[in-house]
């Protein structure tokens, strides 16, 4: 994308500039069996998405989940490549480099995608059409089963139903007998039930595959990783881990036991957000389920990892406080876990490969590669993140005075501390009144109130009336991620802090409208949709000194990045990209 660096007055910036932000180049590449099985970092930019899908693809045969396997440079699929490239003694820069596709493909000996006859079980359901994303409501169905065989044959591949909708165009999926192509990776098993498609359980006694011993729960880096008795990887998986509402814990559990196609019990006292009912509520199973196909039950009460029936937000937005993967990944690691397994919750990011192992030869989880190394040397020896930001007393409560004027609901912090980072002067932002109805902040962002003012400003006079010009329907959520949180930037061991540590920035996920229907910043269903993202996008360069997102970089492929850091002699310096 263009990169703009401006000094404008911040009214030249108006919504009639929406559609000026131009598309990713490669976002046009053709997506077919053909295109993706012979994709070559020779022939292709980084970015192109038949290539990334053959890599998203090779990461998960390794064990190493990019997530939902969707063609997107995003910031799962990152992750990812970063844990290979650890794992197997590459420097870890997070991109597909030569060196890492030369590890990727070594071992490869069949084609990435493979033909698949759709089967009678595929299509038997049962489905559910009447899905919500409201608990009361699901508390009144029989199961929360997929709405659709299209649905259930993309999840039971590992990938985005779009991608499954652009591979094969003119595919029935409901059609038994019907010849389709998917990615070549182990499928998720599943099995019908009276009211739901269900996961099917290991066979306990007929199980000889891996266990994992241990289980670490990485929160800075946001991703789940399990090793065997000896200190090897055995798989890697991107996460959703907590909340600045109800955090994950610290310290070392173990696994109480694993639950398959669990109900979920909703008790009124975890007052979740949105959730309007002061009763007691039991949801019946399904893959969209709140906690997905499996639930591994942990001995730090109410805290479990378990699936979700959303695996696109996976690592984008936040969870009630357990440890949320995709489907196919919680699955996959249920099947590895046992009662007495330990789970460990990290608070500093640690590298993939132990530093240390017991075991001699290819570790790593793709049965060949490098023995494990320290971490580079220039994260060794990087400098330790210092920040300290502060509004003056009166300066703070003149924000809170324009905050209360304006009945933004907000709760006052005052001083935050992160390892490395302090802040004061801090709220939590909780809901913005519009003339179209209050917009809640998913997860109560802390942030300076200075910066929590001109987010408000923004989502009023902005985000609220946009979505329902475009889309005939008011917003009533904002999906954040990031807000306050001590890093460096591009969370570089040795960078300068980044805007998140400062509290002057928050990321945005997704927009949820009165409906439930969400409208994720990394696709969209609709022209219309697209449209609006990319209004909020550029009008958003009045509000904020630096927006990025989705053709940025690979860091922000997934999500808006907003922050008010001054880049220049003054701050009507913009970067938009």
């Amino acid at each position: 994308m263009r990169r703009l660096l401006l000094a404008l007055p911040l009214a030249a910036l108006t919504i009639s500039a929406a559609l000026a932000v131009p598309k990713d180049s490669h976002a046009s590449a053709p997506v077919t069996e053909v295109s993706v099985n012979a994709a070559s970092l020779n022939g292709l930019a980084e970015s192109a998405a038949p290539l990334v899908v053959k890599a998203e693809v090779l990461l998960g045969r390794a064990h190493f989940s990019p997530g939902e396997i969707d063609g997107e440079d995003g910031d799962n699929y990152r992750r990812a490549l970063r844990a290979f490239q650890q794992a197997n003694g590459l420097p870890d820069t997070a991109k597909l480099d030569a060196a890492t596709w030369s590890a990727l493909i070594r071992d490869m000996k069949e084609p990435v995608l493979k033909p698949y006859t759709i089967s009678a079980e595929d299509v038997a359901g049962p489905f559910e059409k009447r899905l919500s994303r409201n608990l009361v409501e699901m508390a009144r169905l029989p199961g929360l089963s997929y709405s659709s065989s299209a649905a259930e044959l993309a999840e039971k591949f590992h990938m985005s139903e779009g991608l499954l909708r652009k591979l094969n165009p003119r595919a029935d999926f409901g059609k038994t007998g019907a010849q389709i192509v998917v990615p070549d990776v182990p499928p998720m098993s599943l099995r019908s039930s009276p009211h739901a498609v269900e996961a099917q359980p290991p066979d306990a006694a007929k199980d000889t595959g891996e266990r994992a011993d241990t289980i670490v729960v990485d929160k800075p880096a946001r991703n789940v990783r399990a090793y065997d008795k000896d200190g090897k990887l055995l798989a890697f998986y991107p996460a959703t881990i907590g909340s600045e509402e109800k955090p994950a814990p610290s310290g070392e559990f173990k696994v109480n036991k694993v639950e398959w196609n669990p109900d979920f019990r909703y008790d009124p006292k975890f007052a979740w957000k949105g959730v309007k009912t002061s009763r007691r509520l039991t949801i019946a199973p399904g893959p969209n389920n709140p906690v997905g196909l499996v639930w591994i039950d942990l001995s730090a009460p109410s805290y479990g990892i378990h699936g979700t029936p959303q695996p696109d937000a996976i690592g984008k937005t936040e969870s009630h406080g357990c440890v949320r993967l995709t489907n196919w990944d919680a699955v996959e690691l249920a099947g590895m876990a046992h009662p007495g397994t330990v789970v460990r919750f990290e608070d500093q990011d640690s590298p993939v490969a132990p530093s240390t192992s017991k075991t001699e030869g290819p570790s790593a989880a793709n049965n060949g590669g490098a023995p494990p190394q320290e971490p580079a040397s220039t994260d060794k020896n990087a400098k330790a993140l210092n920040s300290t930001t502060s509004m003056p007393p009166a300066e703070f409560a003149q924000c809170v005075s324009d905050l209360s004027a304006k009945k933004v609901i907000f709760e006052q912090v005052g001083d935050l501390k992160e390892e490395g980072c302090q802040l004061s002067g801090a709220i939590r932002l909780v809901a913005v009144p519009t003339s179209f109805g209050d917009v809640a902040l998913a997860g109560k962002p802390a942030m300076l109130c200075s910066f929590g003012r001109q987010l408000s400003t923004w989502v009023r006079d902005v985000a609220a009336p946009m979505t329902l010009v475009y889309t005939g329907k008011k917003l009533s959520q904002i999906e954040t991620g990031s807000a306050f949180s001590c890093r460096a930037r591009y969370d570089k061991p040795g960078a300068i802090p980044s805007e998140h540590a400062k509290g002057d920035a928050v990321d945005i996920a997704s927009l949820v409208l009165t409906d439930n229907h969400r409208i994720p910043v990394k696709q969209q269903d609709s022209d219309i949709e697209r449209d609006l993202v990319r209004a909020l996008r550029t009008t958003a360069c009045g509000y904020f000194t630096t927006v990025l997102g989705p053709g940025s970089d690979s860091a922000h492929a997934e999500h808006f990045h907003f922050d008010t850091g001054i880049h220049g002699a003054t701050a009507n310096y913009r970067i938009c990209e």
